[in-house]
């Protein structure tokens, strides 16, 4: 067995920032049981006759990935909380903009698209993206 099995992948290299990895894994937090929230109740297709906001199975997914382990886990391997491939202040404002727009918006339109609430979701997923 090949010892490279075991290695994780190498993370970006990014700016240990201790006060920023406590504010963005409360913010993460309540991002996620706000993304979560979002899913809950919304009717499976094949058990009515009104357009589904989400299939049940993608519901169930998105559920999965939103629990709060796995949501912050997920988020702690980002360049978003390693402040990594973009300037840290830049990270840390499209973040809060982005998050707190998220947090403050109502299920109708979270359930449209996060991307649609606010400029900084858009440019949060191109810095979660980006890579050197």
């Amino acid at each position: 067995m090949s010892s490279s099995f075991c290695k994780k992948n190498n993370l970006p290299p990014g700016i240990q920032d201790d006060k920023w990895r406590e504010e963005s894994s409360e913010l993460v937090s309540a991002y996620c049981q706000k993304l979560a929230s979002c899913t809950k109740g919304v009717k499976d297709s094949s058990s009515s006759t009104e357009p589904p906001d989400l299939k049940y199975s993608s519901q169930e997914l998105i559920q999965e990935k939103l629990k709060p382990a796995n949501c912050a886990e997920k988020f702690r391997s980002s360049n978003a909380y390693l402040l990594a491939n973009e300037n840290p202040e830049t990270i840390k404002k499209t973040v809060r903009g982005c998050f707190q727009a998220v947090i403050g918006g109502n299920c109708e339109k979270i359930r449209k698209g996060v991307l649609k609430l606010s400029e900084d979701c858009v440019r949060l997923r191109a810095i979660q993206f980006k890579r050197n």
